[in-house]
């Protein structure tokens, strides 16, 4: 039983640690691996299912006791996840990897936009806003591209994990290459990023600060695609006896 929820076990234990410890705040750039991996390769739907309401609970946990009761939890994100589980049957691999990213984006969107959903998304780069050097890059990715960067930093950790095994992480790999993650997705950037612009916001973003021109948009062609996509899901499983298949043609 245990070995079978595992890369969802890993996840959740990522994320949890991320936040209940600040000074683990890297996890975050590979905390998302194994699910992403499990997701992407495992048809069981059900199993699935409650994977992602255990590493999204996990979350909720960690965020509850390390940000000072924090009172934003990842639910849309999780949503965000059913999604691509949903779908990925019907867009195929490429196309539902791309899908999670603008569901999640989306999910984000909806936190700074809306305050009826400002307490049930948590943005994915809020660890970075509290270090003062981080600022400098957030200044000209905006807080989603921050989160977009973050998830991209992810799905490559979830590749080098698996280029041996398809199935699952090889965590040695995994391991040897975060380095090299943390050189290309964290140091460089940061060193060739102007001066910080967002200094004097004290607190991370929500729907009641305006957003950096990126933010918007990310936020508007987030929403644009996580849209395109949904409905040409809902076209092909109508259309599913097609024989068509999923490559970008």
């Amino acid at each position: 039983m245990l070995k079978k929820y595992r890369p969802f076990y890993q996840s959740a234990a990522l994320l949890y640690l991320s936040e209940v410890i600040p000074a683990l705040y890297l996890l975050k750039f590979l905390a998302l691996a194994p699910l992403i991996l499990e997701l992407r390769q495992s048809g069981n739907f059900n199993r699935n299912l409650v994977g992602i309401f255990l590493t999204m609970g996990a979350w909720s946990l960690g965020l509850f006791l390390g940000d000072e009761l924090s009172s934003s939890y990842p639910v849309l994100n999780g949503l965000a996840l059913i999604l691509y589980l949903i779908s990925k049957e019907r867009l195929g691999p490429q196309r539902s990897s791309l899908a999670l990213l603008f569901f999640w984006l989306s999910a984000e969107g909806l936190a700074y936009s809306f305050t009826f959903f400002e307490n049930w998304s948590h943005p994915y780069s809020k660890a970075l806003f509290d270090l003062q050097y981080a600022k400098n890059w957030l200044s000209i990715t905006g807080f989603l591209g921050a989160s977009f960067w973050l998830l991209v930093l992810n799905y490559f950790a979830a590749y080098l994990g698996s280029k041996q095994d398809r199935t699952q992480l090889n965590w040695p790999a995994l391991l040897k290459g975060f380095g090299l993650l943390i050189l290309l997705g964290i140091v460089i950037p940061l060193a060739l990023s102007p001066q910080s612009t967002i200094d004097a916001i004290s607190e991370y973003p929500s729907y009641d600060i305006k957003l950096l021109p990126a933010d918007l948009f990310l936020q508007r062609m987030s929403y644009f695609l996580a849209f395109f996509l949904l409905l040409f899901f809902i076209v092909k499983y109508i259309l599913r006896n097609s024989k068509r298949d999923d490559r970008f043609t």
